[in-house]
């Protein structure tokens, strides 16, 4: 097993942090409030942060709270693989190169690009016609080559959309 490299999670920075391995923690941290009228304080270890299995697609999830914010449901390979790579890409999806939904380690995970959805059709058509972008950006943004976005342009091969 790899050695732990942590990086803090971004929007919950100071309070977790995430590791290649699939690992979410917490860190050390203090909490303050008040009793009866006056000021308090306690100190919290860091501690590594137990997933739990989602009901439906068996999808690992722990609990994050903000300060001051309820606690939030977080998909654990949403954050490893945003901390360590960055954003989802538009019209991508997080997939796993084994198909183990519980193997969250970095090297297991990977942006997957979504096939066009019936929506993107009316987009592309948007962008082409309110010249919002070039036919080359429209290609390369939704990853379909020059042949294929005339063809949705003209709407040719497309019959149910008219």
């Amino acid at each position: 097993m790899e050695k732990d490299d942590w990086k803090p999670i971004e929007g919950f920075e100071g309070r977790y942090e995430c590791s290649k391995n699939g690992i979410i923690r917490s860190t050390d941290h203090y909490t303050y409030y008040k009793k009866n009228g006056l000021p308090m304080k306690s100190f919290y270890p860091g501690k590594l942060l137990i997933a739990s299995m989602s009901r439906n697609n068996y999808v690992p999830y722990v609990s994050l709270i903000k300060k001051g914010q309820k606690k939030k449901m977080v998909k654990v390979a949403k954050y490893i693989i945003e901390t360590f790579k960055g954003k989802t890409p538009m019209f991508h999806h997080i997939a796993y190169k084994d198909r183990d939904n519980c193997n969250v380690k970095l090297s297991n995970l990977y942006y997957a690009r979504n096939k066009l959805r019936d929506d993107d059709f009316y987009r592309i058509q948007y962008l082409h016609n309110k010249e919002l972008l070039t036919d080359d950006q429209i290609a390369e943004l939704y990853r379909i080559g020059k042949r294929e976005l005339g063809r949705i342009l003209k709407m040719e091969g497309y019959e149910w959309q008219k």
